[in-house]
């Protein structure tokens, strides 16, 4: 695979969540049938934290306050690069990317779909132009592995959702069904729909905690967006994995967003954010 495209080439970085979650062949399939592109080749770059620093600084987007996870999400992990052909290909990847928070993409972009909802694991990087694509290629040609990409098994809802690594909601969702047993998690949309997946999940969330009032502030903090949750979380969960804290501290950066689109009870937001 060239790393580095013609002009009828362009680029998609599918982030270490696409991979772990198993939905790069997904993807490809989305973006192909969706924009009439055409793959041309695959292979897997690992970052470090100073070639995901210089990467994401090409376009000024290494500032912000999630900035840290989205360092912590790619330092060590493997990403995969998909090379697209077709016609003005980086113009229609870019309309098919979607919005950084799922839950303001455009219906109908990649995450709109595939059960995103954070800003950090939104699954796919898409070039803002031509000259810092070529840019970009360079850093990726130095973090290219000589091993090919060998595609996980992908899963997903019709296996308990279980496939499906890269949601803060559904991770909290699962402690919580854990630690308070009585009421399945709920089912989730097959085609991945975003704003139904967040709508189901906020609403467990809350059901719960109108039933348990033992879970009740957790879970309005939480869906709050409060900072930091995390020694709460841990108070409440005992151990959380690696993979799972990084998503709890993602969907931080989102809840709030999903919590006012399901309608939190006015009363109960006004009180998990004070």
């Amino acid at each position: 695979m060239r790393i580095v495209p013609p002009p009828d080439r362009a680029l998609t970085v599918y982030s270490p969540d696409a991979v772990l979650s198993g939905l790069v062949g997904a993807l490809d399939r989305f973006i192909a049938g969706a924009t009439g592109l055409v793959p041309a080749g695959r292979g897997t770059v690992v970052h470090d934290v100073r070639s995901i620093e210089a990467f994401y600084g090409l376009s000024g987007g290494t500032g912000g306050r999630h900035w840290p996870l989205v360092v912590d999400l790619f330092d060590g992990r493997a990403s995969c690069v998909t090379e697209w052909r077709g016609a003005d290909p980086l113009a229609r990847l870019q309309r098919i990317k979607g919005a950084t928070q799922p839950a303001r993409a455009e219906a109908g972009t990649v995450r709109s779909r595939f059960w995103c909802d954070n800003p950090v694991c939104n699954l796919i990087h898409v070039s803002d132009s031509y000259p810092m694509m070529a840019e970009e290629a360079e850093i990726l040609r130095s973090r290219r592995t000589a091993t090919a990409f060998a595609m996980p098994g992908e899963r997903g809802p019709e296996e308990g959702g279980h496939g499906i690594r890269h949601s803060g909601l559904l991770a909290f969702a699962r402690l919580a069904a854990r630690r308070w047993p009585g009421q399945d998690l709920p089912d989730l949309p097959a085609d991945g729909d975003a704003r139904e997946t967040g709508r189901r999940l906020v609403a467990w969330l809350l059901a719960l905690g109108g039933r348990e009032p033992a879970a009740r502030d957790l879970v309005d903090a939480f869906l709050a967006g409060q900072e930091p949750m995390l020694p709460r979380i841990r108070q409440a969960f005992g151990r959380i994995g690696a993979w799972d804290a990084l998503q709890l501290e993602c969907a931080q950066h989102s809840n709030p967003l999903w919590a006012a689109l399901v309608a939190m009870p006015p009363a109960r937001a006004a009180a998990a954010g004070g």
